[in-house]
């Protein structure tokens, strides 16, 4: 076995597979499968419609919740990440710009924070409080338990 430092791919052509083959019916084939997939659009795009009207509160409020775990995900993640090159003001300054998006604040401030399990408590705690370092080592910490706990 030898380490070298290039990417090599080794790309094997096999004759026999479809790619390979002449299809006089390959566009009739295309076509076909346009039309079915168009089909299989209108009707997943009406049961999204039907969906959204019957529980966009829900749905909405999922999303919402995504929102804040993504978000405290990225400070941790990256600008609160030990090889992060920011200074700890940075840090802060980066974090503080990356919550001022308009979906993530309005998740992080109209939130039901009374049905949070308590670790996004603390999460939106410390993101509406701007204590991103206390949230990154909070995240840090219950990692560790985590992994202790297994």
């Amino acid at each position: 076995m030898v380490l070298i430092d290039d990417f090599l791919y080794h790309y094997r052509a096999n004759e026999l597979s479809a790619t390979h083959k002449y299809a006089e019916d390959f566009d009739d084939n295309r076509m076909r499968l346009l039309e079915v997939l168009g089909n299989v659009a209108a009707i997943m795009d009406h049961k999204i419609e039907e969906m959204q009207k019957k529980h966009s509160d829900i749905i909405e409020r999922d999303l919402m919740d995504f929102a804040v775990v993504a978000a405290s995900g990225v400070i941790v993640n990256k600008y609160y990440h030990k090889a992060s090159p920011l200074s700890p003001l940075g840090r802060w300054k980066a974090s503080d710009q990356y919550l001022k998006n308009t979906f993530i604040d309005k998740s992080i401030h109209s939130i039901n924070f009374h049905e949070l399990t308590n670790k996004n408590k603390l999460r939106v705690g410390f993101m509406k409080l701007k204590l991103y370092g206390l949230l990154a080592v909070s995240s840090r910490l219950n990692r560790r338990g985590g992994q202790n706990a297994k």
